[in-house]
């Protein structure tokens, strides 16, 4: 009872993905199949089509059997595929069409499923895959921003992933307020060239943050929507936020250990950064000199250790601010108190 749901299931998102007039789907160069007894399973690459389109594809089965093959329904991996037969038999040494209906996914991905024409006389096994791509990108696709982003001109580019887009007739627009394109330009090499920039944008920004820019081409009912990460350059996390520093009486020490942390994009040569680290507390407007121990590079970043001598002059119930600076604009800043 519980396959049986599974499959009315199937078949309702089936119907649902493609409840819509046939002229909306495109069409794919027919493939031939020629199955036997003992060939059932063929492999199905339709090559690239294009993200959050709809597409149709003829299969041609020729039945090279000695009985006569009468497709009666199909079943599929997902609702994005759908085999459409029509239940006519197909004569040994004949063929006879089947008609498979694709929703590309609205991500770029490789869609990977298989469809299965049942029969009384056994089944034929079509593994699909296509590479879904978005018809244009823009690039790059992060943007590393100075410290001060706000009013600097960004230069981004368009490419087109199917010849049959003509960039020339695509206009772009903004979807991020903080984001203005000022001017695009056609390059000798096909793509477009997008100048623009950022106001009311301060430093500060994360991995998180990004901009959205609609492209919107001759010929297309939607615009294509492009995202865009924007980190800033030289921009560093601390973890833990605040600082715990606890004793180490042996050493005449109060000590916290830490993380540093930056965006993949923004790495730049750590080692060097390693060499010109610096380490200061700020508290009560007075600048006081610590020490760095055990530093090492990690994947993230950096971890090390924060050592204030106990004679520091703090009170221990008072916050106050750690300062790591380095190299390459480093610069962490997070406060800080005693544990104890």
């Amino acid at each position: 009872m519980r396959n049986w749901f599974a499959y009315l299931a199937t078949v309702f998102l089936s119907h649902s993905a493609f409840a819509q007039s046939s002229s909306n789907f495109v069409s794919l160069p027919f493939r031939l199949i020629e199955f036997s007894e003992s060939e059932r399973t063929f492999d199905l690459d339709l090559g690239r089509i294009e993200c959050g389109r709809s597409y149709a594809v003829d299969i041609e089965l020729a039945n090279r059997t000695f009985e006569d093959f009468l497709p009666q329904t199909s079943k599929s991996s997902c609702g994005c595929l759908v085999g459409l037969v029509d239940k006519k038999a197909i004569p040994a040494g004949k063929t006879g069409t089947v008609r498979l209906r694709i929703a590309s996914p609205k991500q770029q991905k490789v869609l990977r499923q298989y469809v299965q024409i049942v029969s009384k006389r056994g089944e034929v096994n079509l593994r699909v895959q296509a590479d879904a791509r978005h018809p244009v990108n823009i690039l790059p696709k992060t943007l590393i921003l100075p410290r001060e982003a706000e009013n600097k001109p960004v230069t981004l580019r368009v490419v087109s992933q199917f010849p049959s887009i003509d960039l020339s007739s695509c206009r772009l627009r903004s979807l991020s307020s903080d984001f203005v394109i000022s001017a695009q330009k056609p390059t000798d090499n096909g793509q477009i060239q997008i100048f623009g920039e950022f106001r009311d944008r301060k430093a500060g920004l994360d991995g998180s943050s990004s901009i959205v820019i609609a492209i919107n081409c001759q010929g297309r009912q939607q615009p294509i929507e492009q995202m865009v990460s924007v980190v800033q350059a030289g921009q560093w996390r601390l973890k833990p936020t605040q600082m715990l520093f606890a004793k180490n009486v042996s050493q005449d020490m109060v000590s916290c250990r830490f993380f540093a942390f930056t965006p993949k994009h923004v790495r730049t040569n750590i080692p060097q950064i390693l060499e010109t680290l610096q380490v200061h507390v700020v508290a009560h407007s007075k600048r006081l000199d610590g020490q760095l121990k055990d530093v090492t590079e990690q994947p993230y970043g950096f971890s090390g250790q924060v050592n204030l001598p106990i004679n520091h002059g703090l009170d221990s119930t008072a916050a106050f601010r750690v300062v790591i600076t380095g190299e390459d604009n480093l610069h962490i800043e997070t406060s800080a108190r005693f544990g104890f």
